[in-house]
């Protein structure tokens, strides 16, 4: 879905409580955005569990395959959400 129609849901709430607007739509915008990922990151992502992710969009490090993953090296400001990725 194009991403004003995800929102409509979010500013409805925001007449409520804005709070809980702001923390929808922050959670929004960051699964949004991986749902324009490949099917395969997003089957990883969101096959098994319940997704929350945070969303630098201002990356600085990088991620290098290894045995049995991926090791990510940088330096990352603090992003809120953080907590929940």
């Amino acid at each position: 879905a194009p991403f004003p129609e995800i929102l409509e849901p979010v500013r409805r709430m925001a007449h409520g409580c804005a709070s809980s607007a702001w923390t929808i739509g922050f959670y929004t915008l960051h699964n949004w955005m991986l749902a324009l990922f490949s099917e395969q990151a997003q089957s990883e992502a969101f096959a098994t569990r319940p997704f929350l992710a945070p969303a630098p969009l201002a990356p600085t490090g990088h991620g290098v395959a290894c045995n049995g993953g991926i090791r990510l090296t940088g330096k990352w400001s603090w992003a809120t959400g953080v907590m929940d990725g």
